[in-house]
Order: structure tokens, then sequence, then C-alpha cells
């Protein structure tokens, strides 16, 4: 049992990873009609929030880069492919940098955790912590 951080942080986490094992966040991934809960989205808000982004709000929606329209379906592909979520930034624009780490997550929360399920929660825990500061750093100014 984790016990040096904030018990809050930890249930925040911990939501993330029981989405990750659950049909709820089938509602955060692009190939589902339906969307997640209102109280799910404020955990992708807060787990973006714990990354060091400043978020305003977590809302349904593509965001699209410079990229070239996709030749066989002739639009271009939204930036964060697996989540239809994006990442609303405090002056109220799209923020690029936090949705595509957002989507990131999402695809570690699918892909990795589905591929082991089995891993004990401490191990999941601790990569999806990993994540976190890996962001948290990378945003700090040199």
């Amino acid at each position: 049992m984790t016990t040096s951080i904030n018990i809050d942080v930890e249930a925040i986490i911990r939501r993330f990873i029981e989405l990750s094992d659950d049909k709820a966040m089938e509602g955060c991934l692009r190939m589902s009609n339906k969307p997640l809960s209102e109280s799910d989205v404020k955990i992708l808000f807060l787990v973006v929030q714990m990354a060091g982004f400043k978020p305003k709000e977590v809302v349904l929606g593509d965001i699209f880069g410079i990229q070239e329209p996709d030749a066989r379906i002739g639009v271009k592909p939204p930036l964060n492919g697996m989540c239809q979520y994006k990442v609303i930034n405090q002056e109220g624009s799209d923020d690029h940098q936090a949705t595509l780490w957002m989507n990131h997550l999402v695809l570690l929360g699918f892909l990795w955790f589905r591929e082991f399920r089995n891993a004990d929660y401490e191990h999941r825990f601790n990569a999806v912590c990993f994540e976190i500061v890996k962001s948290k750093k990378a945003l700090v100014p040199a």
C-alpha cells in the first residue's frame, strides 16, 4: 500500500486505473458512441491537472494539427485519435499539448493495462504516477 502520497491523489489515480479496467473507459475511446459520466470526465480533468497542465475543462471534441488530410478518407485525422475528449486551457482555447498527453495516457490505459491486466495494482499505480511525474518535469522551464 502506498502511504507517502496524499490520499486524494491516490484515489484519483486508483479511479483512473479502474476506468482502464472497466467498460467505462470505452466511453472515452473514439470507437464508442457512449460518453463518459460527468464524474469520470472529472477524473480525466484531475489527472491532466496533476500532470502539471492548467485545464479549464475537459470536453468531447477533436483537435486537429497542420497535417494533410488522409488520402483514404479525405479529412484530417484528429490529433487525439484514441480519446474522444480534448482539454480546454484557461484562455478557453484547445490545449494541444495537454490533449496529446491525455490521449497518450488513455492509450496506455487501454492497451498497456489490457495487456497486463493481471499485473499487481502497485505496478500499475506506479506506471500512471511515472507518466504524471514525467509530464510535470517536461513542463518545468529550464
